[in-house]
């Protein structure tokens, strides 16, 4: 049933979320991820090497690198500093989520319920990536647009919300239409035509700055987009691995599906009777929801993933928030009786549990640290030593847990090393080389 609509938001709710969202901060960094992904392992190195934007990810890379900075003169490097921002961006979440729900036309507790449990929570914990803030801003997103529904704020709120969503990451560019939805439902005035105009003033900014980067000596790294769009039926020339009509295709999408929500679909079906399908279209509320959700759904089926469903999932796990919002609102309107909403709970439980293992087995848990590392032999000529791609000594301290890059260079005998090493915690690692013969050229492990 639609509730009362809360007229402000008193101080009680705002402490509330706030001691809410500090006690899922600390889960969030319990469970912090020790070992980046693929494309974690390179954002951290853009990260501690001076890149402060990066095209498709603008806001996020620089609000990543500004951490960075301020968290270096204590020791921190650049996989502890994406740590923060992924886990302060998860708190940020939880507390627009606890605010979205007291605002709600709607009782919240099964959205709730489905955003804290889901799998797509994980790129809170640490992970080493961008889209931690791209979910918090689609939250945000979410929330202004309540506030809209409700006539407590203009609709150039939500057009700034959604300003700020893009400069996290032009995935939000897909959601364009969502803000269309919303104009619409609140009356589809001219005025709010240009309202709309003035707070897309800080998107169409985006675009400036991508072309005028240079006159103003900024460096830009990575793609704007590259070959991500999916052909139809075949991928030609582009390197992609599949077409979007494919078997392989619905494949890897349905495992990110489980990966981020498993139980999102089965419950959406369940929730839909007929009258839900057309509260969908009546009611503004879960209009905007949906359209929101749908956006991301189309994304997610026409955009490439270069490192398949095991290291991309998190790519689309912002389209999952929207789902959370429309799929609990749903369940609450199905007024099911309490056995078969226990049945629904214990079911969702249980998905929980390999998200949790997941999580712990990224995180390490119970094997985390530092140890040293020290080099042995080459002793009798000259060496660069190259640590994860960065010139150091022939000791290192406090190194990271986990499989490291080592090589080491003797150019005047033109011989070269290479090998993967290994860091076990509160332990030095011994890397003895072989003896250096002329002309040697060493590129195994010893």
């Amino acid at each position: 049933m639609i509730q009362r609509i809360q007229s402000r938001i008193s101080f009680r709710t705002i402490l509330y979320a706030t001691l809410f969202s500090f006690c899922m901060t600390l889960i969030y960094w319990f469970f912090r991820e020790v070992v980046p992904t693929e494309d974690g392992d390179r954002i951290w190195r853009m990260v501690e090497g001076g890149v402060w934007f990066y095209r498709r990810s603008l806001l996020a890379q620089a609000i990543a690198r500004g951490i960075y900075v301020c968290v270096s003169p204590f020791g921190w490097n650049g996989v502890d500093a994406l740590h923060l921002y992924s886990v302060l961006s998860g708190g940020l979440f939880v507390f627009i989520s606890v605010l979205t729900a007291h605002v709600s036309p709607y009782s919240s507790r099964w959205s709730l319920f489905l955003l804290l449990t889901a799998g797509f929570g994980r790129i809170f914990c640490g992970h080493v990536e961008y889209y931690a803030l791209v979910a918090t801003a689609t939250a945000l997103y979410l929330f202004v647009g309540l506030l809209v529904l409700q006539e407590r704020i203009s609709v150039g709120w939500a057009a700034l919300a959604y300003s700020f969503l893009c400069w996290t990451h032009l995935m939000g560019l897909f959601l364009f239409p969502s803000l269309l939805v919303l104009w619409m439902v609140t009356g589809g005035k001219r005025s709010g035509l240009r309202e709309l105009a003035f707070g897309l003033i800080p998107l169409g900014l985006i675009f400036v700055f991508l072309r005028g980067a240079h006159w103003l000596g900024v460096d830009l790294h990575g793609q704007l987009y590259g070959q991500h769009l999916l052909r139809l039926f075949d991928v030609g020339d582009t390197g992609m691995y599949y077409p979007l009509f494919s078997r392989r295709h619905f494949r890897e999408w349905g495992q990110i599906q489980i990966v981020c929500g498993a139980m999102f679909w089965p419950l959406l079906f369940i929730a839909l009777s007929r009258r839900n399908f057309v509260l969908i279209v009546r009611d503004r509320y879960l209009l905007f929801f949906s359209s929101v959700w749908l956006l991301y759904l189309g994304y997610s089926l026409v955009w490439h993933i270069d490192l398949g469903p095991e290291n991309d999932w998190d790519l689309f796990a912002p389209g999952f928030v929207p789902m959370a919002w429309l799929v609990g609102v749903l369940l609450h309107l199905r007024r099911f009786s309490r056995p078969i909403s226990l049945v629904l709970i214990g079911a969702v439980l249980v998905s929980l549990l390999p998200v949790i293992g997941e999580a712990a087995n990224h995180a390490r848990i119970g094997m985390r640290g530092k140890g040293d590392l020290r080099f042995c032999g080459w002793e009798e000529t000259p060496v660069e030593i190259y640590f994860d791609g960065r010139p150091r000594g022939r000791e290192i301290t406090g190194v990271r847990m986990g499989e490291h890059e080592l090589r080491v260079l003797a150019k005047e005998r033109k011989s070269t090393h290479r090998q993967m090493v290994g860091i076990i915690p509160n332990t030095t690692v011994r890397v003895v080389l072989r003896p250096l013969t002329d002309s040697q050229d060493n590129p195994g492990q010893p």
